[in-house]
């Protein structure tokens, strides 16, 4: 950046962790961005780094109604932005039949790791040219929360669409003060993070009409949103340590199988196979009633969290044990620990068959313990007897997050 030749460069790092032995990590809905500044002409540079999100990380449309806080931690000061109308198990609707796959529920998350080598401002809500300005005058933000909310995600002028009159932003600015070639790296580096959540996750029939909720992973362990975001900061070392050498087993063994360009493949369709899955969890007496498989660890106490309790007839060798008496017309028995796959590559069904036949392969190589995890939705609903004929079914629903049959 700046002068020819440059004097000044910012390495951003945008990590999305992948790491198959490690399902409860894996499934963490957060992505982080390293910042990194350098100077490279031996002289010393006063240097600020701006970054800022929108409303769009919601939803599609414009005239949608955001609402937002700040929050500060000891570990971290970050912004919490959501829709303020608010519909679980709901997808944006573009016309009669068809969706835009954008989810309508949930906490957008944007967060800054504590620092007392850097300074970290924020702003949060106010316009789009004021906040830039600010950033652009001073090199910080004022640190405050805009009180107007709701606000629409963008207003548009009505009589020239191209001219923005509102838009709420969420930014950061961070302070690294005069960067030297010396500067230790903790110095002249800032780490965040960003994520969606929504709590809960899916809907999913169990019998009959009815259908339970199913709860993120994460919140086996963690009990609020704030928890699994200071772990989440803290474990970036050991997550990107994980990731690199899942990377690294992965392009030597696709190597082996066919060619550099090959490998680059393998590694963009692994990021698809777990962008299209979520793992559920249910916290109810019924569901906690699942035998461990050892499958998922809690990373706080190193001890498996209960998966899904009604496979012993269908796989013994996972020393698995029904949690209840088995009826295909009333089976209530309910997953503690399983798998849900959205079909990312067309309309959005939940759990398609045809889907998951093309990644088995895969799987078998990335993670075999999740493909119990991974059929037991399907395996369930065909053993309710819900479904007809007896061939297993097309998928558990139309559009996921409501996965509620056909």
């Amino acid at each position: 950046m700046t002068d020819d030749p440059p004097t000044i460069s910012i390495e951003a790092n945008f990590v999305s962790p992948v790491t198959p032995a490690d399902i409860f990590r894996q499934t963490i809905p957060f992505s982080y961005l390293h910042l990194t500044v350098n100077s490279l002409d031996d002289q010393a540079h006063e240097v600020e780094v701006y970054t800022e999100i929108n409303g769009l990380w919601l939803a599609d449309k414009e005239e949608e109604k955001i609402e937002w806080e700040s929050q500060g931690e000891k570990e971290w000061r970050g912004m919490r932005i959501r829709l303020k109308d608010q519909r679980p198990f709901k997808e944006e609707q573009i016309e009669e039949g068809w969706t835009a796959d954008r989810i309508l529920a949930g906490d957008v998350w944007y967060a800054a790791q504590a620092s007392n080598k850097v300074e970290t401002t924020f702003s949060a809500g106010d316009s789009a040219v004021s906040t830039r300005e600010a950033f652009a005058t001073t090199g910080r933000l004022p640190d405050i929360s805009n009180h107007t909310s709701p606000r629409t995600t963008r207003t548009r002028n009505d009589k020239n669409s191209s001219l923005v009159l509102d838009e709420p932003v969420f930014a950061f600015a961070h302070s690294f003060g005069f960067v030297y070639p010396s500067t230790p790296h903790a110095s002249r580096s800032q780490l965040l993070t960003i994520g969606h959540i929504r709590d809960p996750i899916v809907q999913y029939m169990i019998a009959g009409e009815e259908t339970v909720s199913l709860r993120p992973l994460w919140r086996s362990t963690f009990p609020t949103a704030e928890q699994l975001i200071s772990f989440h900061l803290s474990d970036y070392a050991n997550s990107l340590q994980l990731s690199d050498a899942y990377n690294k087993k992965l392009y030597a063994d696709a190597r082996r199988v066919d060619s550099e360009e090959y490998a680059h493949v393998v590694s963009i369709s692994t990021r698809q196979v777990f962008a299209a899955l979520e793992a559920v969890w249910d916290e109810s007496a019924e569901g906690s009633d699942g035998k461990e498989l050892l499958v998922a660890y809690s990373p706080i106490t190193g001890k498996p969290i209960p998966t899904m309790g009604e496979f012993s007839s269908l796989c013994p060798e996972l020393s698995c044990r029904r949690t209840a008496p088995h009826d295909r017309a009333t089976d209530t028995a309910r997953p503690s620990l399983t798998v849900m796959l959205k079909e990312v590559s067309s309309n959005g069904n939940c759990g398609t068959v045809d889907v998951l036949a093309p990644f088995l392969p895969f799987m078998v190589y990335a993670c075999p313990s999740l493909l119990p995890l991974i059929l037991e939705p399907t395996i369930r609903y065909s053993a309710t007897g819900l479904y007809t004929p007896i061939p297993p079914p097309h998928d558990i629903g139309d559009h996921y997050p409501s996965c509620v049959g056909q």
